[in-house]
């Protein structure tokens, strides 16, 4: 080993290199132990939990001292099976240092056994400790047999051999000693040869507080045919703990304890993390406001949370940093767990963008110009129907989860199509040109079938007729310029439909019956005929028998025109049976139906005559009749004569 890693042995130091299991170990309150076994664990000396004893066992660990111990080149290379051992510490001996020192051909090796390795708490490395009593020196002079010496001391922060030094130890070649002196703890050893010849010694039990580094110092031999060109060489050890034997005892008592409270605590920092494992999973797990992908992200981070607190807590040492990071990772990973917006909050946004996409739905539809009303109705139903489910399953969601299937339903795939309105496809019946065109021939047509059909309507007059092509022809060129400038389906359907209804009213029939009805009442109603039946009502020369006759020759001749209008089986045909030249004969019997009688006068002379006739008819039939005696004969005389 060169003097350079020799220092980086002490310097450095390393930390303490953990199993992949302690993770799990921890979990289960088990302590899991590295495959390594160098030396004695001293903090692997209690087998009880409620072994308190910790001066004893602190006693026993610095006795172990003169036991067998692991070798090792450096600190580095020191291991243990546990933060807490490497707090408590254990023995080791250092393999030997050689070549150092080194002036030409001369220098020296350098070993120590028993030598005391822990976590400097200060710098969280290891650290060796050379212990009063404990720690065994052992020097080898090559290339010479030279004197050497051991001295311990307080170093300069930038010079191993700048410093206050005092001798511990001299081993001396000197011809002139007594050779007898060869004491071996005192302070000065006499050896006669002293190349390649081992030396070794204990570190006294005491020295001084401020003491941090021994160093080795020989006086080389500059005689030929060695080479050396110095008269003294030293090789400082890097700074070092200097330890009593009863300091290092109530250190390893206090880092027992602090093992122990260290391996407590981390016995319940993981029964807390178990606990809250389960408490935070089981928030997440039961978060209707959460969905599987944002409660597995929150378990996620609370697990990856945990586990680094594991990691970590398995390479501490005391149970303040432990308690520290468990509350910590406890309070993280409580931290992970976020619940998502209320339900209510999130079934009014699903409702939202419900709405938005019926409104979308809907624009689809109505925005294009291939669909008629009918078929864009046709949709309405089924976007309306769509929603209603859709409605429901918001209504009925239970979590996130639910509320993401419905907004699912929402977004758009590759077709274009959502989902949640499959059935809502675009699809017209036929192109707006398309139907444009079919729609001027169906027009055509109509239109030369309404003109036949008012041509033969047999309740329409020639007149009506006309009126009624004038007012189909308007209704004809209303229509195709509706269809010819429409620029979407339903202006065609709407500008065709308007044509057959209004064709249908330009066609539509007249009342025969009452037209005829109404021709017959006319001529009834003329003043001509009024006129003579009121001159025979009220002519005076007239018998009642004349009257009754003269009238019912008007009323013949009425009812002949009437019968003639009745029979008439077109509108135009009761007109003209209704004309005056076809009723003139009529005309002319009503015309000369009233013919005044005898003036009063001659009525009367003529009535008394009558009456004086008949009289004397009488008398002479009374005066004739046998059968009748004389004063009854007289008695009916006289009546016919008083009348």
């Amino acid at each position: 080993m060169t003097k350079k890693e020799h220092y980086k042995m002490y310097k450095s130091g390393k930390n303490w290199v953990y199993a992949s299991l302690a993770t799990i170990a921890l979990l289960t309150g088990a302590t899991v132990v590295a495959e390594q076994h160098h030396g004695h664990s001293i903090a692997g000396i209690s087998a009880k939990a409620d072994d308190t004893d910790y001066n004893t066992r602190a006693a026993a660990a610095v006795n172990d001292a003169t036991t067998t111990h692991d070798e090792v080149a450096s600190v580095e290379d020191v291991t243990f099976n546990s933060p807490e051992e490497a707090v408590v510490g254990k023995w080791v001996n250092l393999t030997t240092v050689t070549g150092v020192a080194k002036d030409g051909d001369q220098s020296i090796d350098y070993k120590v056994n028993n030598v005391y390795v822990r976590k400097d708490q200060s710098t969280g490395k290891l650290i060796a400790a050379y212990v009063g009593g404990k720690t065994q020196i052992t020097i080898t002079p090559r290339g010479a047999n030279n004197s050497v010496s051991v001295e311990i001391g307080k170093r300069s922060d930038t010079d191993g051999n700048v410093g206050t030094f005092s001798t511990i130890k001299r081993y001396s070649t000197d011809t002139d000693a007594d050779g007898s002196k060869t004491d071996p703890n005192g302070a000065v050893v006499y050896v006669k040869d002293s190349l390649n010849n081992p030396l070794s010694f204990t570190l006294p039990s005491t020295f001084n507080a401020t003491d941090d580094t021994l160093r080795v110092a020989y006086i080389p031999d500059t005689r030929a045919p060695h080479t050396a060109k110095t008269t003294s060489q030293a090789y400082p050890t890097p700074k070092i703990q200097m330890r009593t034997a009863d300091a290092l005892k109530t250190e390893i008592a206090d880092a027992l304890k602090q093992s122990d409270d260290s391996k407590a605590a981390k016995a319940s920092a993981a029964a807390a993390i178990d606990n809250a494992k389960k408490e935070i999973e089981n928030k997440i797990n039961n978060d209707p406001t959460l969905d599987d992908t944002a409660r597995d992200a929150q378990k996620k981070k609370a697990e990856e949370t945990f586990k680094k607190a594991e990691e970590d807590i398995a390479k501490m040492d005391n149970k303040t940093d432990v308690d520290n990071r468990s509350n910590q990772a406890i309070t993280d990973a409580t931290n992970a767990y976020q619940p998502g917006e209320s339900m209510d909050n999130q079934k009014t946004d699903a409702t939202n963008a419900l709405n938005a996409a019926v409104a979308d739905e809907y624009n689809k539809v109505d925005s294009n110009n291939d669909l008629t009303q009918a078929e864009k109705d046709y949709l309405h139903d089924l976007i309306e129907a769509d929603k209603k489910k859709l409605v429901q399953a918001i209504t009925d969601a239970k979590d996130k989860n639910d509320l993401n299937a419905v907004n699912a339903q929402l977004i758009k795939g590759n077709d274009g199509l959502r989902p949640g309105f499959s059935d809502v496809k675009v699809t017209p019946a036929e192109t707006v040109a398309d139907r444009k065109t079919n729609a001027e021939t169906v027009l055509n047509t109509a239109y030369s079938k309404a003109q036949n059909d008012i041509n033969g309507n047999k309740t329409l007059s020639d007149a009506e007729k006309t009126e009624r092509l004038t007012q189909l022809k308007e209704d004809y060129d209303k229509a195709k310029t509706a269809i010819q400038n429409a620029t979407n389906a339903q202006t065609v359907v709407d500008a065709l439909a308007q044509s057959q209804t209004d064709f249908a009213n330009d066609n539509k029939d007249n009342d025969l019956a009452q037209r005829k009805s109404d021709l017959i009442n006319d001529y009834k109603s003329r003043e001509k005929v009024q006129e003579r039946l009121d001159a025979i009502k009220n002519d005076d020369t007239l018998t009642d028998a004349e009257k009754i006759s003269q009238t019912k020759q008007i009323t013949d001749a009425v009812d002949a025109v009437s019968k003639n209008i009745s029979a008439q089986e077109t509108a135009q045909d009761a007109i003209n049976a209704a004309a005056a030249t076809k009723t003139k004969e009529q005309d002319d019997i009503i015309e000369g139906a009233h013919v005044p009688g005898k003036p009063l006068a001659d009525q009367v002379t003529d009535a008394k005559n009558d009456i004086h006739k008949k009289a004397d008819a009488a008398r002479t039939d009374i005066n004739n009749n046998k059968n009748l005696t004389d004063d009854q004969k007289a008695a009916e005389t006289k009546k016919i004569n008083d009348a």
